[in-house]
């Protein structure tokens, strides 16, 4: 609805600006100028069409995180604890799986193998999974030490 009522307003209201007299910037440093495909170098005077994206029907659903579950509330580990991780599992997706936490990169894993993440301290944290194909999951938690 706001296509059809808001589209030609705004172009009625680009057809009313007056044109812009300035003149054009200087081309990029190292910018080929050429009227025609002949002025180009040899290696750009063939242009080939991409072959069209086959469709392919996902097999792999997207990837969904499996632990730890949105809005969940882990403990930190305890100092004395061997291990001082957590472990990321994601179900679904293609591999490699892809780990974040807050934006920060945790590492590349096999579908199948668990990531680990190892907890700064307490507060939020947004953990994200991408796989192969760009598909994402995100989860956000919160580290609290046990009293």
């Amino acid at each position: 609805m706001g296509r059809e009522a808001g589209a030609p307003i705004l172009l009625k209201m680009f057809g009313l600006l007056p044109p812009d007299r300035r003149p054009a910037p200087p081309p990029p440093a190292g910018t080929i100028l050429a009227r025609s495909t002949d002025e180009l170098p040899p290696a750009l005077q063939v242009f080939h069409r991409a072959a069209a994206p086959q469709v392919v029907a996902a097999s792999l659903p997207p990837p969904a995180i499996a632990f730890p579950p949105n809005g969940s509330v882990l403990p930190l580990p305890a100092p004395k604890d061997k291990d001082q991780t957590i472990t990321l599992k994601a179900d679904g997706g293609k591999a490699p799986l892809t780990w974040l936490v807050n934006g920060e990169l945790v590492g590349n894993f096999d579908r199948f193998a668990a990531a680990t993440y190892k907890p700064g301290g307490e507060g939020l944290a947004r953990v994200t999974v991408v796989d192969a194909d760009g598909r994402s999951d995100t989860s956000e938690i919160r580290f609290k030490k046990l009293r």
